[in-house]
C-alpha cells in the first residue's frame, strides 16, 4: 500500500500502489485501482471502481475532487507515436468526474502534459485526450470528446455528444450546442451550433460579471464580424478602431489575432 494517512478511508477491496501519496481525508471506495507515481491532495473522493494509473510518468490530483465509478485517469494516450516516455496529468481542485470519464497523459508534441484547472464538471463519458489544456469552471456534458491538443478557456459550456477537433481552441465564456462538431477555433463569448457562430452568449457574459454595455458591444462586434460578407480583415480592422476602449472587445481581438496565426482558424459565421 502507498503512503496513507490515518485520516484517509480506503476500502479493503481497493489497491493503492507503493508510489501513491494520499493527502489528509482522501476517501477511496470499493474496487478502485490507484497505482504509479501519483499524488492526491486532501479531501479528494473516489466513490468506487475508479482507475488512476500512471505507469509512464506522474499524475497529480488536487483537493476536493470527486471521481465517480469507472473514471479512468492518467492512462497512456491514444496516439501511436507515444513511446512510453515520461508524461504528466495535472488536475486542480474541486472538479467532478462523472461515470466513465477518461483523461490521458500528454505526448511529446504537447510537452508531455495534459492539464485541467479547477471547478470543472465532466459529465458521463466525457473524454479528455492527450495534451489538452483546460481552464476553470467549465461544463462538459455527456459524451463530449476533446481531441488531442485542444485548449479550453474558462466558463465554457459544451453540449452533449459534441466533438472538438485536434488543435482547436475554445475561448472563455463560449457555449457550444449539443451534437456539434467543432473544426475551428471558437472565439470568446460565442454561441456555436454545429460548427457555426450563431451569436453571443449573453447569459454567460452576465454570469461572468460583464455589464449590459459590454454585452451590447459584443453583439454589435459579432454582427459586424461574423455575418455574411467579404474581407474579414477589413471588418476586423474597423471593429478594432471603433471599440478600442472596450476591455471585452480587446480580449476578443487578441484571441482572433492568435487564431489567425494558428493551425485551425476561426469557426465560420452564420450565412
Amino acid at each position: 500500500m502507498g503512503n496513507i494517512p490515518q485520516s484517509c478511508r480506503v476500502h479493503a477491496s481497493s489497491i493503492i500502489g507503493n508510489g501513491v501519496v494520499l493527502g489528509e481525508g482522501v476517501e477511496v471506495g470499493p474496487f478502485c485501482h490507484i497505482d504509479g507515481n501519483i499524488v492526491i491532495e486532501e479531501g479528494t473522493k473516489f466513490i468506487s471502481h475508479t482507475c488512476v494509473y500512471s505507469g509512464f510518468g506522474k499524475t497529480t490530483i488536487g483537493k476536493n475532487n470527486v471521481f465517480h465509478p469507472f473514471a479512468c485517469i492518467g492512462n497512456a494516450p491514444q496516439d501511436l507515436k507515444f513511446a512510453k516516455e515520461e508524461s504528466f496529468v495535472e488536475i486542480g481542485d474541486n472538479n467532478t468526474f462523472r461515470e466513465s470519464v477518461t483523461v490521458h497523459l500528454g505526448t511529446e508534441v504537447g510537452g508531455f502534459l495534459t492539464k485541467i484547472g479547477s471547478g470543472n464538471l465532466f459529465m458521463v463519458g466525457a473524454h479528455v485526450a492527450h495534451d489538452v489544456i483546460i481552464g476553470d469552471s467549465n461544463i462538459f456534458a455527456n459524451n463530449v470528446g476533446l481531441a488531442g491538443h485542444v485548449k479550453v478557456g474558462s466558463r465554457v459550456v459544451v453540449g452533449g455528444m459534441s466533438g472538438v477537433h485536434q488543435f482547436c481552441t475554445i475561448g472563455d465564456v463560449a457555449m457550444i450546442g449539443g451534437g456539434s462538431m467543432i473544426r475551428g477555433d471558437v472565439p470568446p463569448f460565442a454561441m456555436i451550433m454545429g460548427d457555426v457562430i450563431r451569436g453571443v452568449n449573453i447569459i454567460g457574459m452576465t454570469r461572468k460579471g460583464y455589464t449590459k454595455q459590454d454585452t451590447n458591444i459584443m453583439i454589435k462586434i459579432y454582427r459586424d464580424l461574423f455575418s455574411e460578407g467579404s474581407n474579414f480583415d477589413k471588418r476586423l480592422a474597423e471593429a478594432k478602431k471603433n471599440y478600442a476602449a472596450a476591455e471585452c472587445a480587446q480580449f476578443l481581438f487578441s484571441f482572433i489575432d492568435q487564431s489567425q496565426q494558428g493551425k485551425m482558424g476561426l469557426c465560420k459565421g452564420q450565412k
